[in-house]
């Protein structure tokens, strides 16, 4: 991928992410991110999209709950990570990658930093891989022929964000259904299918107020 489509990919996922991530207005204020404890990861300090403390980043190594991050540094750090699923996306998927659009990319990015990519590989505790990473992989195989391809793009939306896509998460020890995945799961796909205009919020455009 070239650095000016990476970058376009880039500038697309970062504000989506990010507006996904505190839909509710929540933890961001004017001065940046506010740390909190993550109920659905057994009370892990997060902040911003995401972000923890042993995600590597030295920044974030004594953060406390309820302090405030300034914006520069997540989006600094933001920018870094997304950079780090951009790698990981072109090195599982070297041919259908690259042939997607921006926004394509995009979408991909988001589900692939959300659910990360040995999830997204192998789902369950076997070595199966899942029938969205095979519809993906398959996709790369038909660069030549339109239809095909976009058959298994089709199936890869299917699988990833439909009914039995990845919208579960772990609550009390069981497996159940998150409102806000799937709601995340629909934003993503409208993304993957919609084309983006200058100047408009990533979040109005899925919404189609854009």
């Amino acid at each position: 991928m070239s650095e000016n489509k990476l970058k376009d990919t880039l500038s697309i996922a970062k504000p989506f992410i990010l507006e996904r991530e505190d839909a509710e207005g929540k933890y961001r204020t004017d001065k940046g991110w506010k740390v909190y404890k993550d109920k659905l990861a057994e009370d892990k300090l997060t902040v911003g999209p995401g972000l923890t403390a042993d995600t590597g980043y030295a920044e974030l190594q004594k953060m406390k709950a309820d302090e405030t991050i300034p914006h520069e540094t997540i989006n600094s750090l933001f920018g870094n990570f997304l950079k780090t699923t951009d790698t990981q996306l072109k090195k599982e998927f070297p041919n259908i990658y690259p042939a997607l659009n921006k926004n394509q990319q995009a979408s991909l990015i988001s589900l692939i930093y959300n659910t990360g990519m040995d999830t997204f590989k192998h789902p369950t505790k076997t070595n199966k891989t899942s029938f969205a990473y095979d519809a993906l992989k398959e996709a790369g195989k038909h660069l030549d022929n339109a239809e095909m391809k976009n058959k298994f793009l089709d199936e890869f939306l299917e699988q990833a964000h439909g009914k039995t896509g990845f919208i579960k998460t772990t609550i009390d020890g069981k497996k159940q259904i998150s409102e806000g995945l799937v709601n995340r799961r629909n934003f993503e796909r409208k993304l993957f299918n919609k084309p983006v205009a200058n100047g408009t919020s990533i979040f109005n455009q899925v919404n189609g107020k854009g």
